[in-house]
C-alpha cells in the first residue's frame, strides 16, 4: 500500500531535499518528504506524509500563508 502524490505537488523533487506544502491548522506548512518510485506523473511518498493529509499543489502558495480547503471544481 503506497502513498501516491501528483509529481506536480512535489517541490525540489530532483534534489536531496524534496518537500511539499501541507494544509495544517489553516496555514501552508512546508514538509520534507522522502520519495520512492516515480511513474506517469505520480510519485511514491515513503516518509513525511500520512494518508489523509491535504497537500497544496499550487505554486502560488508559500509556506506560512493562510489557506482554506474548498471542494474541487468539476
Amino acid at each position: 500500500q503506497a502513498l501516491l502524490l501528483s509529481s506536480a505537488a512535489v517541490r525540489d523533487a530532483d534534489t536531496a531535499a524534496p518537500w511539499v506544502l501541507r494544509a495544517q491548522d489553516g496555514r501552508a506548512e512546508k514538509v520534507a518528504v522522502r520519495l520512492g518510485l516515480r511513474s506517469g506523473g505520480w510519485v511514491e511518498v515513503l516518509q513525511g506524509l500520512q494518508d489523509g493529509d491535504l497537500v497544496l499543489p499550487g505554486a502560488a502558495v508559500q509556506p506560512g500563508q493562510r489557506v482554506r480547503a474548498a471542494a474541487a471544481a468539476r
